[in-house]
């Protein structure tokens, strides 16, 4: 088999004296013509075949290392997951969805150090009421947050859930907890040092995990902003909501 490249975008193929067309993609003409040239590289080049060889076997004992973590975190949990209602739900449009996306996330080696959350997302998932975009919502932010930060925020629900609005206590009579990062910085100096606490507040709240609205009431079939800061940010149900998906709380 002869094949040539007569222009970008398709290839022609000339087999047993006829010809046919194969439509490629960009990205597959790329991909193609990296592998052609990493094998003519290889080929010369002893020590470069060695080393990509080397990152695909590297590669695949990572994803290998990923499933095996990953299916070991779930162990302790299967019984979360093997109710009638979790199955009935993980078989839903919205379940199968859910589980993509987190084991997605969890089988991303960026996401290594971070996958007893997602474990510990999926099994909380399941169990609680609320909606799927809102589920979604706090996977993207799993993501997207460093352990770090969500150490710190681990912190910080311990300091301030008992005085934040929730359902069933909307009427306290102690303000929110308002975020301030110096003062969150030097209460948890003993742990961290306030920089990287200073940092940590300031990556939650680039999510969208602080809010300046404390409540948002219910009216009918829509919620209206309840009570607020002007300028500043705090702690919500919506925050302690998050905590709580990707704590461990199966087993406390």
């Amino acid at each position: 088999m002869h094949i040539t490249r007569p222009y970008c975008g398709q290839l022609e193929v000339a087999e047993n004296g006829g010809v046919m067309r194969l439509e490629m993609t960009e990205s597959e003409h790329t991909k193609a013509v990296v592998v052609a040239i990493a094998k003519s590289l290889a080929g010369k080049v002893p020590v470069l075949g060695e080393a990509i060889a080397g990152y695909d076997a590297y590669k695949q004992s990572t994803h290998e290392r990923l499933i095996e973590n990953f299916l070991a975190q779930l162990e302790s949990r299967v019984e979360y997951l093997e109710s009638s209602k979790s199955i009935e739900w993980l078989n839903s449009d919205d379940g199968k969805l859910y589980v993509q996306k987190i084991v997605g996330a969890a089988l991303d080696v960026q996401n290594e150090e971070k996958q007893q959350l997602f474990a510990n997302a999926l099994v909380n998932g399941v169990s609680t009421d609320s909606k799927i975009e809102e589920k979604t919502k706090f996977i993207d932010m799993l993501r997207q947050l460093s352990l770090a930060s969500i150490h710190v925020l681990a912190e910080m629900y311990n300091m301030y859930e008992p005085r934040t609005r929730r359902p069933g206590r909307e009427n306290m009579m102690s303000a929110p907890p308002q975020i301030d990062s110096v003062k969150i910085a030097e209460a948890l100096s003993y742990l961290y040092e306030p920089y990287v606490v200073v940092s940590c507040v300031k990556e939650l709240e680039s999510v969208g995990l602080f809010h300046n609205i404390h409540t948002w009431n219910k009216v009918g079939d829509k919620y209206h902003p309840g009570p607020g800061f002007m300028n500043e940010v705090a702690f919500t149900d919506y925050t302690a909501r998050f905590c709580e998906f990707v704590s461990n709380l199966g087993e406390s």
